[in-house]
């Protein structure tokens, strides 16, 4: 009884100090942003001079709102045209992406494409100091003033980032254009079953994107499309970095266990 006298006690000219502190309160916080899809971004991180649009924006597939995984398959660089698929709907993702791969004598490339058949990007094998090398390619600069270095079914592109293989390691590490420092690390799980990946964002601790045999799964705002293309990538790389025998190293390593203990897996030539 007595606080709710003295509640009522209390001076008008209290009360209106007390609403203008808190309306110069909220004036003074910032805003909370949900990420669009079609929202400018590095992927999670605002603190940059370059903007990195999500690949997909055109094609209504951004940064993805909720944790959203998708349906692909190995070696996407070998489909004429491969439809990804989300889960567990299994509708089309966005307006219709989907992607074709094309394989050359020397040179692999893969593309992703929109409902339309306009290209969202471009994988392309590269020839680096040391190894493979692939680049992620957009129809637009990253950022002003950059030049395209690329071009795709004579269309001029851009370089969005660079999937290097890291030298006696099972993975790749990804730096984002003009960047000297990888902002992603894509790792293999060893173990039988299914193929299982992670991709680590520099700085952060949990996994933004995850990988267990056909299925994707990407955290809150991560760019959907652009994690599809370094799935395609890794799958490429790893398949391409064989053993004598023409098999890929950990299947070599299996066969060799197999030998050992006397078993009749041997190598097949």
């Amino acid at each position: 009884m007595g606080l709710c006298q003295s509640t009522s006690s209390v001076s008008p000219h209290v009360n209106k100090s007390i609403d203008s502190s808190i309306d110069r309160k909220k004036k003074n916080e910032e805003p909370i942003i949900v990420p669009h899809a079609k929202t400018d971004t590095i992927l999670g991180s605002c603190q940059t001079a370059i903007n990195f649009k999500p690949i997909g924006a055109s094609a209504d597939v951004g940064l993805s709102p909720t944790p959203t995984t998708v349906i692909v398959k190995e070696r996407l660089f070998s489909s004429d045209s491969f439809h990804i698929k989300q889960f567990p709907s299994r509708g089309p993702l966005g307006n219709g992406v989907h992607i074709k791969g094309k394989r050359f004598t020397r040179l692999d490339q893969m593309g992703l494409y929109d409902g339309e058949g306009k290209i969202l990007a471009v994988c392309i094998q590269k020839r680096d100091f040391g190894g493979k090398a692939f680049k992620i390619c957009v129809p637009d600069p990253v950022h002003a003033g950059q030049q395209p270095d690329e071009v795709f079914n004579h269309q001029p592109m851009y370089t969005y980032c660079i999937v290097k293989r890291v030298p006696f390691h099972n993975g790749q590490d990804v730096f984002m254009a003009d960047k000297d420092v990888p902002e992603y690390e894509i790792r293999r799980v060893d173990g039988f079953g299914p193929r299982k990946l992670v991709m680590q964002k520099r700085g952060i601790q949990s996994p933004v994107a995850t990988v267990e045999g056909k299925m994707l799964t990407i955290r809150p705002n991560y760019d959907i499309c652009l994690m599809i293309c370094l799935l395609a990538i890794c799958d490429e790389m790893d398949d391409d970095h064989r053993g004598p025998g023409g098999m890929v190293e950990r299947d070599m390593r299996r066969e060799i266990r197999g030998e050992m203990r006397g078993g009749r897996r041997g190598r097949r030539f």
